[in-house]
């Protein structure tokens, strides 16, 4: 049976511990940089945020990303770094971004079970009781823990922390995605009752909502285990990227489909045309537009005129033959192009 509080068990479980931590960095860091179009957008001013549905949604998924990108960073620092380092400011500054991304996290499924619910004020209730502790027990965290430069390790040394306030912020953490997956299936159900469980799933992308419950799941009961202090934390690092990836993805996709990211949409001029085609389906469609098209400064009106030609496949030669035939539809075409001629200037004079 393995000694867990061993010395060399304890040298292992670092060890991968840091390899952990590399490896979720390189995650997170192609994550923002592959879905960096969002950021792009705000940016070069194709989206701007609009009070408060845009804020709502749009706050909460930054700070999940960035501030769990930033925790990495840190955690990075502290297990590389072999000069003496203000130990306790940078712990303090990790746990710091790292719970407020979780927190985020879960406060990004809550919003959206909130939606799936059209905003019932039981389901907003219930949600909010949840997150509040949740928020206050993640932030408690954060003064719990000190440490201090050890000059014959050359590491930081942590020297104070509580551990069970850890589990209960696990297992809160834990109880709040859940309970918003449960309303959300709920929701989801009743939303489209013709459909089947899994038919649900798929339009409302329940899968992604999944992820951040199965795997929080894992430190709560590593945590519970008492292992060793290593194993303890092992599995929080890769759950906090993995719930802040599923759940800015779940937003993200959620938005492109149903159009209501509370955000202002600004097209280039030049695609007036798509932007009018744009507007009136979603007009006929019964739903109100979220583009908004500023006319061109820069280019002129133009006047587009589209002919149909027709061509007369007939294997009877004779037709074409007839003279009597060829001068009518001669005369046709002449008064086709006289009229194109007409609406084309009658147009450009009042263009």
């Amino acid at each position: 049976m393995t000694n867990w509080q061993s010395p060399l068990e304890l040298a292992t479980d670092e060890h991968a511990y840091d390899d952990t931590i590399f490896a979720f960095f390189g995650v997170m860091f192609w994550e923002i940089f592959q879905t960096s179009g969002i950021e792009w957008q705000f940016i070069t001013r194709q989206k701007t945020l609009t009070w408060p549905r845009g804020y709502s949604r749009q706050v909460p998924y930054y700070l999940a990303r960035y501030c769990t990108m930033l925790s990495l960073i840190g955690l990075v620092i502290l297990v590389t770094v072999t000069e003496k380092i203000n130990c306790g400011g940078l712990y303090h500054f990790v746990y710091w971004a790292g719970n407020t991304g979780i927190a985020c996290s879960s406060t990004l499924l809550a919003l959206k079970a909130i939606e799936i619910w059209n905003r019932n004020v039981i389901v907003m209730i219930t949600l909010v009781l949840l997150c509040i502790p949740q928020w206050a027990i993640l932030y408690h965290c954060i003064i719990t823990v000190d440490a201090t430069w050890d000059d014959t390790a050359k590491d930081c040394i942590m020297d104070q922390s509580n551990a069970t306030i850890f589990k209960v912020s696990y297992i809160l953490v834990l109880a709040c995605d859940l309970a918003s997956l449960c309303l959300a299936i709920v929701g989801v159900k009743k939303k489209h009752p013709q459909n089947s469980l899994f038919e649900a799933f798929s339009k409302e992308r329940l899968h992604l909502w999944a992820a951040p419950v199965l795997v929080n799941i894992f430190p709560v009961a590593f945590s519970l285990s008492s292992l060793n202090v290593v194993m303890d934390v092992i599995t929080v690092t890769p759950a906090s990227v993995l719930s802040a990836i599923a759940a800015c993805r779940l937003t993200v996709a959620v938005e492109d489909e149903d159009g209501e990211d509370g955000m202002h949409h600004t097209l280039p001029t030049n695609a007036g045309v798509i932007g009018s085609r744009v507007v009136a389906k979603r007009v006929a469609a019964g739903s109100p537009s979220r583009y908004s098209f500023a006319p061109s400064r820069t280019r002129p009106a133009e006047v587009r005129v589209v002919t149909d030609h027709m061509t007369i496949d007939n294997k009877d030669e004779s037709f074409l033959d007839s003279p009597t035939t060829d001068n009518s539809v001669r005369d046709d075409d002449f008064k086709i192009n006289i009229e194109i001629e007409e609406v084309v200037r009658t147009t450009s004079e009042a263009v």
